[in-house]
């Protein structure tokens, strides 16, 4: 049962807490007083899904491909334009001669498929934010598990596309609101307001 000064919980990549879980081995700490702030407006529950699904670290970069290209364009490859497609309609691995053209895998830059393993980060994931019971989720821009919004094509070549990261859109259809590194402002702001209200 929360109460006026009870701090809601919110699920933060753990990478931008400080921990050493990139796919590089490094992390993407936020600046030391912007973790000071989150923590003392919230409790903070650290994920990391790709670690979660059994990647070690450090890892090969991953990015969301098309399991095949288009008809008629070996360039086109697809991305994560709806949240749904991280659930139901992402492919398993025993269905590939049954694959639509818009069935989509996580693969990593040396072509192993990687996309049980960020499922399966991501469901554990969003199991630890839901026992904490999070509303809000502060995750790492870009990612293939966690960015909102925008990702990488699936070409390694630094192009951003419009889509959504396997964790991210798991914890927004949960109910999960999420936010990126670059709006820790935003978020703080509305957790001030919420409890304002409460």
């Amino acid at each position: 049962m929360s109460t006026d000064s009870a701090k809601p919980a919110v699920a933060v990549s753990a990478c931008l807490l400080g921990e050493e879980c990139t796919w590089r081995g490094g992390h993407n700490a936020l600046p030391a007083d912007a973790i000071a702030r989150l923590r003392e407006a919230c409790e903070l529950v650290p994920i990391c899904p790709e670690v979660q699904g059994g990647l070690p670290t450090p890892r090969p970069p991953s990015e969301i491909v098309n399991a095949r290209p288009a008809s008629g364009d070996e360039g086109v490859r697809g991305t994560v334009s709806s949240c749904a497609l991280a659930n139901e309609d992402f492919c398993s691995a025993d269905e590939g001669e049954a694959l639509e053209d818009a069935c989509l895998r996580v693969l990593t830059n040396e072509g192993k498929d990687v996309t049980a393993q960020f499922q399966a980060g991501a469901l554990a994931a969003l199991a630890d934010a839901r026992t904490a019971g999070c509303r809000f989720a502060l995750l790492k821009e870009k990612s293939p598990s966690c960015g909102f919004g925008r990702i990488y094509d699936g070409t390694f070549s630094g192009v951003l596309v419009e889509g959504s990261g396997i964790a991210a859109c798991m914890f927004a259809d949960a109910g999960i609101r999420v936010f990126g590194e670059s709006r820790v402002e935003e978020l703080l702001a509305f957790i001030r307001q919420g409890r304002v209200r409460e």
